[in-house]
């Protein structure tokens, strides 16, 4: 079994790195955490999601309480001309139970720097974040994300906002 490094520890939550090192105990916990919560959209499928986690959060009793997934893709281009920017596009997942102030920030502050930490060189240029929560594009959040160097670029549909950070 792989060896479970952590990341970070935030008030007993402990950040385990899956990026790096993958573990099948941990994945399953994910997968758990994903069917109790009913995350996952129609039609994903949590065995190939899984792959894509960066960081699991775990409680003092081991069982995931919040997870951020990565994948890669191209940023949506401000004009037609732009040249493609490639970036790891994020997601995270903390269960309504376990949301404490900042966890959200140390879980992306901590992704960010591990994918930083394992990126190829010829790998994504851009941390990604699509606000599937509103709530991320209000004038105090955006302020938080500023001072940890993310830029908000584009207003979505839906109001949804893609906010970047460079590598």
């Amino acid at each position: 079994m792989p060896l479970m490094q952590e990341v970070a520890n935030f008030h007993g939550i402990s950040l385990i790195d899956q990026w790096s090192n993958p573990s099948k105990e941990l994945g399953e916990k994910v997968i758990a955490l994903w069917e109790r919560n009913g995350i996952l959209p129609p039609g994903a499928d949590a065995r190939d999601r899984v792959k894509q986690v960066v960081l699991v959060a775990l409680n003092a009793e081991g069982e995931a309480i919040g997870v951020n997934t990565a994948y890669t893709g191209e940023l949506p281009r401000l004009k037609p001309d732009d040249a493609p920017v490639s970036c790891y596009f994020y997601r995270m997942f903390i269960q309504a139970e376990s949301r404490t102030p900042h966890l959200m920030r140390i879980m992306t502050t901590s992704a960010y720097d591990v994918l930083d930490a394992q990126r190829p060189d010829d790998g994504p240029d851009v941390f990604a974040i699509i606000t599937d929560n509103l709530g991320l594009t209000r004038p105090g959040m955006l302020k938080l994300f500023q001072r940890y160097g993310y830029i908000p670029k584009m207003r979505l549909p839906g109001g949804k906002l893609l906010i970047v950070k460079a590598f």
